[in-house]
């Protein structure tokens, strides 16, 4: 342990507070991400050990440096405690990605080394990077989530769309612009994600998904993820069809939300061996919303003026604004990442839809449960 080299994690931040002894030192580190406190005390030399803890020295030239004469069990103890509170990592000589990379990515690193306290930040960039996922839909929702993982290192993409960019776009679509309008979104959507990254490996399929599609030539086998955001000819119906289909493929399926009167809504993993199957799901949404229905406003009741006839009309409707797509590819894209870097152990989250009620500014989450009897679920 003397000869390895340790250094406080960039997303600690340390604080230190005198005591009533003059030889000891209370020490509180923060974890900026999580917002945890950890404090000891310790022996007033050894916050020299901390300020050379940078991952460039070994501990035992650490203590030679500074002239620290303790015991050396000591030490080791309360290096050992420290690893295991995640505060602190061991530096290894492996290197996972290019140095660029790290640059790129290290703000995202020294998030995934908290998230995935088992393994080094970089190893889970690496793995990250070499994710292969499919995008059905690339309306405001799927273009949002396309976006966020091509800036978080996802670099293989699958856009499957059959729609062209009109001037309502312009409102919603982050890669939207007067000069693509008319253009396939796929295309569009693609030339967007290379100028993000231009290493990004894109594959574009203008297509609609119907009934009798064959997903064999959409979906190759290697897929760790398909993500559906398009809501025709309905996204529950799309979804059913993929969620049976990829289930025996040990392949992913994330249903995400962004249409009609749900657009702050993002929902269910759906991962052989994690989650119900999708006939769970719909099953379990059938139940438990067979007697709802969208509210919507009407301007009735407003009278004529000698100008103007009022009829009417349906206000609002399948609308909204570009924040709400951004809340819900948020979430979707947290939540993604999550499964790609197969962050399971104390994520609940997996199973649920959730959605953001407007109206009450409230997050809520909505259950999916295995239903009696499914023969795919086990």
């Amino acid at each position: 342990m003397l000869n390895n080299k340790y250094k406080i994690k960039d997303s600690v931040d340390i604080y230190t507070f005198s005591t009533d002894r003059v030889d000891c030192t209370r020490v509180q580190f923060y974890k900026i991400n999580t917002r945890e406190k950890l404090t000891i005390e310790i022996d007033s030399s050894f916050l020299d050990v901390f300020s050379s803890m940078d991952g460039s020295l070994s501990l035992k030239d650490i203590l030679l440096e500074n002239k620290i004469l303790v015991d050396t069990k000591e030490i080791e103890h309360v290096i050992e405690y420290l690893l295991d509170k995640n505060v602190i990592k061991e530096i290894n000589s492996s290197t996972f990605i290019s140095e660029t990379d790290k640059q790129r990515y290290s703000r995202q690193i020294n998030y995934f080394d908290d998230l995935i306290p088992d393994k080094e930040g970089e190893l889970s960039q690496y793995n990250l990077m070499g994710k292969n996922i499919v995008i059905i839909g690339c309306g405001s929702v799927g273009g949002m989530i396309a976006s966020q993982l091509v800036r978080a290192g996802v670099i293989n993409i699958t856009l499957i769309d059959h729609e062209t960019i009109d001037r309502s776009s312009l409102v919603r679509h982050v890669y939207a612009n007067e000069y693509n309008i008319g253009s396939d979104k796929v295309v569009a959507l693609s030339e967007h994600l290379k100028k993000i990254n231009s290493k990004a490996n894109i594959t574009e399929i203008k297509t609609k998904i119907i009934p009798n599609i064959n997903l064999e030539d959409i979906v190759p086998n290697f897929t760790d993820l398909v993500i559906n955001t398009a809501d025709e000819p309905y996204i529950g119906h799309i979804s059913v069809k993929l969620g049976r289909y990829l289930w025996h493929k040990n392949i992913g399926l994330y249903v995400a939300g962004g249409f009609d009167a749900h657009l702050m809504s993002s929902g269910e993993l759906i991962y052989k061996g994690r989650t119900p199957c999708i006939d769970c799901c719909s099953n379990t949404f059938r139940h438990a919303l067979k007697d709802w229905k969208p509210k919507y406003n009407h301007n009735s009741g407003m009278k004529d003026t000698p100008s103007t006839t009022r009829v009417d009309i349906l206000i609002g409707g399948s609308g909204g604004t570009f924040a709400q797509s951004l809340y819900s590819s948020s979430i979707a894209c947290m939540n993604i990442i999550d499964f790609l870097l197969r962050n399971f152990d104390g994520n609940n989250k997996i199973n649920k839809r959730g959605e953001f009620l407007i109206e009450r500014c409230e997050q809520t989450w909505f259950e999916m449960k295995k239903q009696k009897g499914c023969s795919n679920c086990g």
